[in-house]
């Protein structure tokens, strides 16, 4: 899905807020500086390489993105193919899109202009 280099960058960004802040504090604290920095980079990666939204509790990789009464989220192979089944089940169709086309919008570089 993402780029070798997107992947590198995060790693790399994940570093520098564990050398800069340390690791993350067990309790989330709004004025703790730990723990902003920490939310910032889970912000950072979730956006560039997102996980699984299935209630909380997957932390794979995702494959789609959904569209169910609550908005979009991210499914895993597994969990899409479960809600593929539970909703042809019901009758009903699954709204998604591949992040194939979120990540061609994501890495677009514009082209030089000549002149």
């Amino acid at each position: 899905m993402a780029k070798d280099k997107t992947k590198e960058n995060i790693e790399w960004l994940e570093k520098a807020v564990e050398q800069g802040y340390g690791k993350k504090c067990k309790d989330f604290q709004k004025d703790c500086w730990c723990c902003r920095a920490w939310e910032f980079f889970n912000e950072i990666k979730n956006y560039y390489l997102p996980n699984c939204d299935w209630k909380g509790k997957c932390k794979s990789k995702a494959f789609r993105e959904i569209y169910h009464k609550k908005g979009w989220s991210y499914l895993c192979k597994k969990h899409f193919y479960q809600e593929q089944k539970r909703f042809k089940k019901q009758g009903k169709e699954l709204g998604w899109a591949g992040l194939e086309e979120f990540e061609k919008v994501r890495n677009y570089k514009p082209k030089k202009r000549l002149g």
